[in-house]
């Protein structure tokens, strides 16, 4: 089954064996090198509570650059979305992120977004896991297949009464425990390419046992869309949320920049009342 198809049908697939041994090797180096570094003031948000993480990691790190613009992964963006894919300002390094089950829309449909889910959306997220997703240590993803096209049961509904809050942590308790009983770890290696569509509800795999420093948890995240309307609309939406502190007054390196142009390749910024491409 091609790459488009398993996401139209899973919500999710797999380039496997994309980085050789050598490659993750130098790769896990790399970012504890980067996340030894003293952390931006954007960087430090909520997320610090449970993991460490380096947001637009590509645009202030020029190291890691050729991630994204590296043939075999364009030749994969290209099979999935089509020749003229476009990426988001999301780029991000994590280490050792363990959060609970969501969608990647969730909160811009709080926020009374509703163009996730017009026909012609497709956003992904795409994924470099540095470790295997293995049984005991996870390193990866829990999925659950089909989702994307599965109403959001975690929007906020109306109603301020004690009453509601009760019935809102019982409803969010139900879901949760419906989720970890229909979700499946995906069985990627160190090396794979993991994709998955903004609207799979999706979970970190959680570890049974504590995971030894060699086998740390590290990915490395960036954002692509077909380049349609909805892309501009997210990094607008996006570019307004408090906890994106890295787009205010954002400004893609030249360098970088010209490294894209150079490839054929496009992100999307913000960009003074309306969105950039560069």
């Amino acid at each position: 089954m091609s790459y488009s198809a398993e996401m139209d049908t899973r919500g999710f697939t797999i380039a496997h064996d994309l980085f050789s041994a050598d490659e993750v090797g130098k790769l896990r180096e790399q970012a504890r090198v980067i996340l030894d570094k003293p952390a931006f003031k954007g960087d430090l948000d909520k997320h610090a509570l449970y993991n460490r993480v380096r947001y637009d990691v590509f645009n202030r790190n020029p190291e890691t650059r050729w991630l994204m613009t590296d043939d075999r992964v364009v030749r994969v963006m290209r099979a999935l979305i089509g020749p003229d894919f476009v990426f988001l300002p999301e780029g991000a390094l994590h280490e050792s992120g363990y959060g609970g089950w969501h969608k990647d829309t969730t909160a811009q449909e709080n926020a009374n977004q509703k163009f996730q889910w017009e026909p012609d959306f497709l956003m992904v997220q795409v994924a470099l896991y540095l470790q295997d997703n293995d049984p005991e240590l996870a390193g990866g993803l829990d999925v659950i297949p089909g989702s994307h096209n599965s109403p959001d049961r975690r929007i906020r509904r109306p109603g301020r009464g004690v009453m509601d809050k009760v019935l809102g942590r019982l409803q969010s308790g139900a879901t949760n425990l419906r989720d970890q009983l229909r979700g499946e770890p995906v069985r990627n290696r160190a090396g794979d390419l993991v994709m998955f569509h903004y609207r799979l509800d999706h979970r970190a795999s959680i570890p049974r046992r504590p995971v030894p420093d060699d086998r740390r948890k590290l990915a490395y995240f960036f954002a692509i869309s077909r380049p349609n309307r909805f892309a501009s609309q997210y990094v607008r939406y996006i570019a307004s949320r408090p906890d994106y502190q890295y787009l205010r007054d954002y400004r893609l390196d030249p360098s970088f920049a010209s490294q894209l142009t150079e490839k054929g390749l496009t992100m999307i910024v913000p960009g003074g009342d309306d969105m950039t491409l560069v």
